[in-house]
């Protein structure tokens, strides 16, 4: 059974779903923008990863139940998301971890990397790094639904057909929980990334990452729709099986798409990195 619970950080209260046996190793999950935690209800209710791992979930501000942020300005940057991801963990007390990163968030561990220090894996799906060689303009794939990434509002209806777009032959269910978390997002994140995105406000993440040294998987979905996911096969990763992992039958939430696929390369990733 799940059990939620709120951790107290300086700027907001952080809502965090937790299963598994807390003395076995801890997998951490970020969801990407405009979604929540709840968005990894495949991958919490998969019985092989309850069972050997002690799975969190948690809500970044403004997002889910989590509070929104009190200075939305520093906290809705991506630095100021690294900030406060670290703090996050470090309320949890949890020693050693592997984070899994969905989109955007994938972004924030490349901002704050350094400061993980019980860090053993990242697990980066539909990753959207950014860097001095890696440009907004080289891993964006133009589509009808884009402006959605920093709109402060919008129709339910174009809400789903950004879900339809993003998600492969997403279900009712899917597509209802997407819009549900869209809508009920703070849009002062949404307009807070739009201005970093266009002054250019973040870190060579991808030179952070590298410099970690620390055991790093690259996952999309094989119909991903909104980044090109071969974008950093060229970047100069020592990359977990030496390759950017595709998932078949996925798009860019492939831990929705294709669980099962996801769920087993996560499994092994971790199993790894705690060996």
């Amino acid at each position: 059974m799940v059990n939620n619970f709120f951790v107290e950080i300086e700027s907001c209260r952080i809502f965090v779903q937790q299963i598994g046996n807390k003395s076995k190793p801890a997998i951490i999950f970020i969801h990407g923008a405009s979604i929540s935690s709840d968005f990894w209800y495949p991958q919490l209710d998969d019985k092989n990863l309850t069972e050997n791992f002690c799975l969190y979930a948690f809500d970044l501000p403004g997002y889910g139940k989590s509070q929104k942020a009190t200075e939305p300005e520093n906290n809705y940057s991506l630095k100021g998301l690294g900030k406060i991801t670290v703090e996050i963990i470090n309320t949890l007390s949890l020693k050693e971890y592997i984070i899994v990163s969905l989109s955007l968030s994938g972004n924030v561990i490349g901002e704050c990397v350094e400061d993980l220090k019980g860090c053993k894996g990242i697990f980066l799906t539909g990753s959207s790094l950014l860097g001095k060689d890696f440009p907004v303009s080289s891993l964006i794939i133009v589509h009808p639904y884009l402006h959605l990434l920093t709109a402060e509002s919008a129709k339910d209806i174009e809400v789903e057909n950004y879900a339809t777009h993003i998600m492969l032959k997403p279900d009712e269910k899917r597509t209802n929980l997407f819009v549900y978390n869209w809508q009920n997002a703070d849009p002062a994140f949404r307009k807070r990334i739009g201005k970093v995105l266009a002054e250019n406000d973040y870190s060579d993440e991808v030179a952070n990452l590298k410099e970690s040294k620390i055991p790093l998987a690259l996952v999309y979905g094989k119909e991903e729709a909104s980044v090109k996911p071969l974008y950093l096969q060229d970047a100069g990763f020592k990359l977990w099986g030496n390759k950017i992992h595709l998932i078949e039958n996925a798009g860019h939430l492939p831990n929705i798409d294709n669980p099962e696929e996801f769920n087993r390369l996560l499994f092994s990733f971790a199993n790894e990195c705690f060996t």
